[in-house]
């Protein structure tokens, strides 16, 4: 039977991207018909990963993925090894015989430095052949905290004054604020052994707490921030001291004591809310 090449396989998922966004774009639809190929704009997920971790991998690979459909749109592949020049090494040739093989030979070696910036140099690689292999523009890189990646393509302004902007995944956000509060109770003993102290499920609590804020205000950032302090407030307060006055009010808040206020009803024991938490 016949095999796809990748490359092959890429071309054709590139076209069904550009159909299924000129089923909802009347302009490119009509370019289209016009047998026109028209830039498009996309999102993408951006990631790499390498063959083995710890950055000392001699492979890696950076893969964008369409945003809409979820469909791979183009990867490139490190390399520090090329296993024929291994071979041609382990061998006796001379220096003219050597030479003259390696102008004739494709070496599979294409990244010299570190692995560490494998993932980066692809996303380079990546962005800035997208015009010229697809007529797309990733036009906004949805990827984890590390930022590294994002600013090397955006220092190398692959599609001149057009700004790429970067997302940021709930999912990565959400994880980064659980690790940063259990390596502060780790590392400051935050409360010590005191009521109030940074427990696990403080940390379950105060994490979840974040997300919603991020959930409820996309995409206004600012509302987002504001959003995060009445989940702090909330999770400090005791019966003897409240600290719900920035919790959503109403018999519809997330908040149990606002809950029983608007209701009209004596809020229950800070201690029978313990392991409560917020949207898991």
């Amino acid at each position: 039977c016949e095999v796809e090449s990748g490359e092959d396989m890429l071309y054709r998922t590139a076209n069904t991207i550009l159909q299924a966004y000129a089923e909802t774009d009347n302009d490119i639809s009509e370019a289209i018909e016009r047998g026109e190929n028209p830039l498009i704009d996309i999102s993408v997920s951006y990631d790499g990963t390498w063959q083995k971790r710890g950055f000392t991998s001699l492979h890696g690979v950076g893969v964008c993925i369409d945003l809409v459909l979820g469909l791979v749109v183009d990867f490139d592949i490190r390399s520090k090894y090329c296993h024929a020049c291994h071979i041609q090494k382990a061998e006796s040739m001379n220096a003219t015989d050597l030479a003259v093989w390696k102008e004739q030979h494709d070496c599979c070696t294409n990244h010299h430095k570190s692995s560490k910036p494998m993932e980066q140099d692809s996303a380079v690689i990546l962005w800035n052949r997208s015009v010229a292999k697809y007529n797309f523009r990733y036009v906004a890189m949805l990827s984890d905290g590390d930022s590294s990646a994002f600013k090397a393509v955006l220092e190398s302004k692959p599609y001149a004054d057009k700004v790429v902007t970067k997302l940021d995944c709930i999912n990565h956000a959400h994880k980064r604020m659980g690790t940063a509060l259990r390596k502060l109770a780790k590392e400051s003993h935050l409360g010590g052994r005191r009521v109030g102290r940074l427990t696990e499920k403080k940390c379950d609590s105060l994490q979840n707490f974040y997300r919603g804020a991020i959930i409820d205000n996309i995409p206004d950032v600012s509302k987002m921030r504001n959003a995060v302090w009445p989940g702090l407030y909330h999770s400090m307060s005791t019966d003897t001291e409240h600290h719900h006055r920035q919790c959503p009010l109403g018999e519809n808040s997330w908040c149990w004591y606002q809950q029983a206020v608007s209701l009209g009803q004596d809020p229950d024991s800070h201690s029978n809310h313990k392991a409560s938490t917020f949207r898991l």
